[in-house]
């Protein structure tokens, strides 16, 4: 995580010397995720360290990308170059988080292009786990009564919960509800599948997995964006 902050910092630093953007515009962003991520150590457990560590570094990209869009809307730098930056820092976000984080996602890519997905594709749908659940099979939202890897909740939850139990698994496998996502792109989800079936970068995969799929309001697709085109790396 140290690195991660460092590289945050040289990044800033570079805008500051180039004239784009003053340093002191970050500068209470770098410091709030400073004071977050050295309370993690107070999570007793695993999963929810790693969960409260994801829910941080989201936070920080969500900022900064706001800052860079704001002050360099008039500047010589475009969205995709933006988006490039997040991509970069996103990796370097998930590669560092505890509990095994970065293990996790190499082997879900893995498991959904063993399963017929394309890579792109599988970026795309992994692209919106990281965002959903910083790929934390166990993750809860208690406030909305959302679970898993997709933050499933309502009847969709309760298929999860039946799909799971059909295999006499346990509805925490992450391998059973990545099969659950497949089970839904060709089922009650057709639409989405056939659109995330014809998508052919992991930008657009993750923008279809999003709209079509995760039905979100769409304010955080270009985090969704950024992390695919870095798990597209893998």
């Amino acid at each position: 995580m140290a690195h991660s902050r460092d590289r945050l910092s040289a990044i800033i630093d570079r805008y500051d010397a180039e004239k784009k953007v003053e340093r002191n515009k970050f500068d209470s962003v770098l410091a709030r995720t400073e004071e977050l991520l050295k309370t993690a150590d107070s999570y007793p457990d695993d999963a929810q360290r790693t969960a409260f560590v994801a829910q941080v570094h989201h936070w920080a990209l969500t900022e900064i990308e706001a800052i860079l869009a704001r002050e360099l809307a008039g500047a010589e730098r475009t969205k995709v170059d933006i988006e490039g930056e997040t991509a970069s820092l996103t990796k370097q976000f998930m590669s560092e988080s505890p509990g095994g984080r970065q293990a996790a996602a190499p082997e879900m890519y893995r498991y959904l292009v063993a399963k017929g997905f394309t890579p792109a594709q599988a970026a795309g749908i992994l692209g919106n786990i990281h965002v959903e659940s910083g790929f934390n099979a166990r993750a809860y939202n208690r406030r909305e009564g959302a679970f898993g890897l997709c933050q499933w909740r309502g009847a969709r939850l309760a298929n999860l919960q039946n799909f799971a139990r059909a295999q006499g698994k346990s509805v925490a496998d992450w391998r059973v509800q990545l099969d659950f996502v497949s089970h839904e792109l060709n089922g009650s989800h057709a639409g989405a599948g056939a659109r995330l079936a014809a998508a052919g970068t992991p930008a657009q995969a993750a923008a279809v997995f999003d709209q079509y799929y995760e039905r979100s309001s769409g304010h955080a697709r270009g985090r969704r964006i950024a992390a695919a085109n870095a798990i597209a790396g893998y």
